[in-house]
């Protein structure tokens, strides 16, 4: 990759109250956000905003007999917001009905009306997606984390693609490790096959800072909200 030719156009989270003002000032109606430790962390920033929102995700574990460790499960913690609307917000009864209703979630969306959030581990997955080997026409598609017994279903790379409104979201120096890791190509990651000129990103100070550090040639927008 040309480091050159790359810019990245980040969102500073400056404080709490940053990632409501994103939310209300940049993002659309519907917002499709992604699992995990990131989804608690945006949960708890925006569980106030009084604005009509309705959620969807990423991707989600095929575990119904353990609830708890569902993205969905997790989401339902905004469902105490009149303004809010979860979109999968159902009971599940057996895996074929969890990836029933995750396909089900994106029936007769516009994209043009949705903002995708993504975040990123740091071993470089995105979503559900754990390599970039995952080329599909298809725009779900089940996978499983190496050591894990427990498969998942997750939106794919080409589905990702249809988003006009894309943003990468990441905190700590740690993340900013591995993302410097990708772009000099000594981790894999799909994250890759997204940009080839720009990435979105929201991030806070730490990650900033650290991905500076690395003095890269890559271009850097910032906006503080």
């Amino acid at each position: 990759m040309n480091l050159k030719k790359l810019t990245l156009n980040v969102l500073l989270l400056k404080n709490r109250s940053s990632l409501s003002n994103i939310f209300i000032k940049k993002f659309s109606k519907n917002i499709i956000l992604p699992g995990g430790s990131t989804l608690i962390q945006i949960i708890k920033n925006i569980k106030d905003i009084k604005i009509k929102k309705f959620f969807l995700l990423t991707d989600e574990r095929l575990t119904f007999n353990s609830i708890k460790n569902l993205n969905s499960s997790n989401l339902k913690r905004l469902d105490k917001n009149k303004y809010f609307k979860i979109i999968m917000n159902k009971k599940f009864n057996s895996n074929q009905d969890i990836k029933k209703y995750f396909i089900k979630q994106f029936d007769g969306l516009n994209f043009s009306k949705s903002t995708l959030l993504y975040g990123m581990g740091t071993d470089g997955h995105i979503c559900s997606l754990f390599n970039s080997k995952y080329k599909t026409k298809k725009y779900f598609i089940i996978t499983r984390k190496k050591k894990e017994k427990f498969k998942r279903i997750s939106i794919s790379q080409n589905f990702i693609m249809k988003f006009d409104k894309k943003y990468l979201f990441v905190l700590g120096a740690k993340k900013a490790i591995t993302f410097n890791d990708i772009l000099i190509n000594r981790l894999q990651s799909p994250i890759k096959i997204l940009f080839k000129k720009e990435l979105n990103i929201i991030c806070n100070k730490s990650f900033l800072k650290k991905i500076k550090s690395f003095r890269n040639n890559f271009k850097l927008k910032i906006n503080y909200i």
